[in-house]
């Protein structure tokens, strides 16, 4: 395909003056949206840039949320940041934007499709980022990604706590002891239709937090949740019971 035509660079140019962009390099983000079946070689499509600006993203995904949440476990952190840079939140904040507005890709990859999929509009998302900082640094990036990332930032984390304290716990001990933590189930109490479970949480022969529920996995939920508030103590005692062996 042929170099970039006098409309693309212009839509291009109006893309960078709507995020108060004022770049010294325009091929940057000339090829940050030339997708590589619009490009004559690699390096004149997204495909370095959409590398670096995967980074880059992740690099500010984590410094905003060790300093929003400076208290928070690991876990729980982890999580958040695979939400937040995963391919389809990406691919969702760029068409929130638009950007598919401002692609440079061959109509063939289009012809049988329903438009720019959620993959490629991903890589343009870290492409553009990628740009912004090869060209104008840090600082410019951290401007454009506050305001576009941030509902995910508060969001995500806020979830994630609610509702998933399996996952959180079983992140913690696999870090410390390279094992999961196992669910066992103490009694039911109740008619069928209306029992209630009780269930715990164990690793390596110690008993750890109790929960109850109306099905097995919001008992589960509860022990996992209950373990969490009491970590360090129930990895000393597996610790303390290791040692003894």
């Amino acid at each position: 395909m042929a170099k970039p035509d006098y409309n693309f660079k212009r839509r291009i140019k109006r893309l960078l003056n709507r995020f108060g962009l004022e770049p010294k390099n325009y091929d940057l983000y000339f090829h940050a949206f030339t997708h590589t079946s619009a490009a004559e070689k690699t390096s004149e499509s997204y495909e370095v840039l959409e590398f670096l600006g995967d980074s880059v993203i992740l690099i500010h995904v984590v410094r905003k949320l060790v300093r929003k949440y400076p208290d928070e476990r690991v876990g729980l952190l982890s999580k958040a940041k695979s939400q937040i840079v995963s391919g389809e939140a990406l691919a969702n904040v760029a068409f929130e934007l638009k950007l598919d507005k401002y692609v440079r890709i061959d109509e063939s990859i289009l012809k049988y499709g329903k438009g720019i999929s959620t993959n490629v509009m991903a890589d343009i998302f870290e492409s553009f980022v990628g740009a912004i900082f090869t060209d104008l640094g840090m600082r410019k990036v951290k401007s454009f990604l506050d305001p576009t990332l941030k509902k995910s930032i508060n969001i995500d984390l806020n979830k994630r706590r609610e509702e998933d304290f399996k996952s959180i716990l079983q992140e913690e001990v696999q870090r410390s002891f390279k094992q999961i933590p196992i669910y066992e189930m103490i009694k039911t109490s109740g008619p069928d239709h209306d029992k209630v479970f009780y269930i715990r949480a164990k690793l390596r022969g110690v008993n750890m937090g109790k929960g109850k529920g109306r099905n097995k996995k919001e008992a589960e939920q509860e022990a996992a949740c209950k373990t969490l508030k009491r970590l360090n103590f129930y990895f000393n005692q597996i610790k303390g019971n290791s040692r003894k062996r």
